[in-house]
């Protein structure tokens, strides 16, 4: 997902039960939503309640059959976030040619095609707005709510694409950002500099300078860095972080001054136990023990 966020991609599609468990997959997911991109996992074919974590990370897809019911080998809990039609799907099948499959594993997919269609009407959308009009332009049984077997219903691609290009994105808030080394007294080869950063929406990524020149980038929280003060020259270094969020909106911090001290002092040698002019002779050898 890192990968695919850095190469330009805003829609990653994972068809694995469980995979919302993994801090990994969620640091990276946080990563391509601070991108501007979404995350799209399927909910499983297990059949019972599964104990995944809800969130906003991840948009969690159920399986409905051709009635809009649940289907019966679709896990369901309160991490799922919608469904999609995943009863006798037909697909591409291992060994070339074309058959009816059935999964959560579809279902996702259907979900990620209905992002990419909103996407392309509306680029400037956020995955905050893009979830909220995919959301709510979902079919539901009855009163609109959220239940743990379809979500917040059966995907609906043509209205969730109609209500995209209608809606307007407006996130000029800039983020918060500030920062501190972790050192006292002057300052020496590696030193650590922690920083925080907050937005409305996401932070993409915190940048470090020196002396007004990048020196390390993070782009996921906690945000550290190592100076290599080794680079700057001694005296007073001037450092400030900069963050920036997934609609290009940035603000640095308050600057912060590190005391560095990087040349060497030469050693001096003084000989006081003979005078000039003093004559030295070969002395003895000393007899080993």
């Amino acid at each position: 997902m890192i990968w695919a966020a850095e190469h330009g991609a805003r829609v990653a599609n994972i068809s694995f039960l469980g995979v919302s468990r993994s801090l990994t997959v969620q640091s990276a997911a946080q990563y391509m939503r601070n991108k501007g991109g979404v995350v799209v996992i399927a909910a499983g074919n297990t059949g019972v309640q599964q104990s995944d974590p809800a969130g906003d990370l991840f948009t969690a897809v159920a399986a409905t059959d051709s009635n809009d019911a649940r289907s019966s080998f679709s896990s369901f809990g309160n991490y799922v976030s919608v469904a999609a039609p995943g009863v006798s799907i037909w697909t591409t099948v291992p060994g070339g040619g074309y058959g009816a499959m059935s999964g959560t594993s579809a279902s996702s997919a259907v979900v990620a095609g209905v992002y990419g269609l909103m996407m392309s009407a509306n680029r400037t959308l956020l995955p905050a707005t893009l979830d909220r009009i995919l959301f709510s332009t979902a079919l539901q049984q009855g009163a609109p709510h959220r239940d743990p077997y379809t979500g917040w219903g059966r995907v609906d691609a043509a209205a969730a694409v109609s209500k995209a290009k209608q809606a307007v994105e407006s996130d000029t808030q800039p983020p918060t950002t500030a920062a501190a080394a972790q050192v006292s007294g002057v300052a020496s080869g590696l030193v650590a500099v922690n920083a925080v950063a907050s937005d409305n929406v996401g932070i993409a990524r915190v940048e470090l300078y020196a002396h007004g020149v990048l020196v390390a980038t993070d782009i996921s929280a906690p945000y550290a860095f190592v100076v290599d003060t080794s680079n700057l020259a001694s005296g007073a270094a001037t450092l400030y972080t900069r963050a920036y969020d997934a609609s290009g909106n940035v603000a640095a911090s308050n600057t912060f001054t590190l005391a560095v001290a990087n040349n060497p002092v030469a050693p001096t040698v003084n000989i006081t136990d003979t005078t000039n002019g003093t004559l030295v002779t070969t002395a003895a050898p000393r007899r080993s023990r």
